[in-house]
């Protein structure tokens, strides 16, 4: 058997004894049919029985349709569909064996959840007959990709230098310091001007780097990513830690390529064409739906 078709048959009896579970509970019937007098096409083939309650042919190929796709009917040979059935088997004595320990009120819940599950199906069916989402074109695909480029991969890198104490200070060390780097602005080398410092006693450390959420404190992180190149050098103390932070320079990386993250945009705008489908299907069948709000 194709080993495709392998992995799809084990996820296949995991769905399908969810889904069955659903059937199996709803009712203990043989058979069930939307109505009496339809026979749905191999329904009347019975495949299987589990404490009376009857698996029919269609049974079978819906459960394939659902857990393994339509074109699953045509490829998946004889031992796939008997593991299929195996799993369908399973899952109604599950559901059936559940039912039984289920109170009113679970079944009247059970019952809901049914009704709101066939809702959505029934929703679904109309969109699809009747107002069908408008497909995604490379136009909005575009559009969406100029006006979001940071959802793939542009930003702004910001290099910076840090000035910082090298252990927390106390109120006196905290002013004296304060006054120290009182105009950093006007250092041009901080890297020299740190170096000097430290050597008649300061206890600074100079670091220069880009913007990195992993190198750089959380607060400090924030902070250069809230400046600008044309921003003053910022000045002031995490837990008794002083800091003074500049931006030196800004680099813009620009997004992967369009080709690249179409793919990704035409799942992005999917729900958002679905969605304006449903407010206008809404919108034609509400104008003739009798409404009723009961204000509490």
């Amino acid at each position: 058997m194709n080993i495709k078709i392998i992995k799809q048959i084990r996820i296949g009896l995991i769905l399908s004894l969810l889904a069955i579970s659903v059937s199996g509970c709803q009712d203990g019937a043989a058979v069930a049919k939307s109505n009496d007098d339809v026979v749905l096409q191999n329904d009347n083939i019975i495949l299987a029985k589990v404490n009376g309650s009857a698996i029919s042919q269609f049974d079978l190929e819906q459960n394939i349709r659902t857990a393994l796709g339509e074109r699953a009917l045509l490829q998946i040979d004889a031992d796939g569909r008997r593991k299929m059935l195996e799993s369908l088997v399973a899952g109604r004595a599950v559901a059936l064996q559940q039912e039984q320990n289920l109170t009113a009120e679970d079944k009247a819940v059970l019952d809901k959840k049914v009704q709101a599950y066939r809702e959505q199906l029934l929703v679904k069916r109309y969109m699809a007959q009747k107002v069908p989402p408008q497909p995604v074109t490379p136009e909005m695909i575009a559009a969406y990709y100029q006006k979001h480029p940071e959802r793939f991969g542009a930003r702004t890198v910001r290099h910076y230098e840090l000035i910082q104490s090298s252990q927390p200070l106390n109120a006196g060390e905290r002013d004296k310091l304060m006054a120290l780097l009182k105009d950093p602005g006007s250092q041009k080398d901080w890297r020299g001007w740190v170096a000097k410092l430290s050597r008649k006693g300061y206890p600074l450390t100079y670091r220069a780097g880009q913007t990195s959420a992993e190198l750089l404190h959380p607060q400090l992180y924030q902070i250069v990513q809230a400046m600008k190149k044309s921003d003053p050098p910022q000045f002031g103390f995490i837990k008794d830690v002083a800091y003074v932070i500049r931006i030196n320079k800004e680099t813009r990386l620009p997004p992967r390529p369009l080709d690249e993250v179409s793919v990704q945009i035409r799942k992005a705008l999917a729900p958002v064409q679905l969605r304006a489908a449903i407010k206008q299907a809404s919108a034609q069948v509400l104008k003739a739906a009798k409404v009723e709000y009961i204000e509490k």
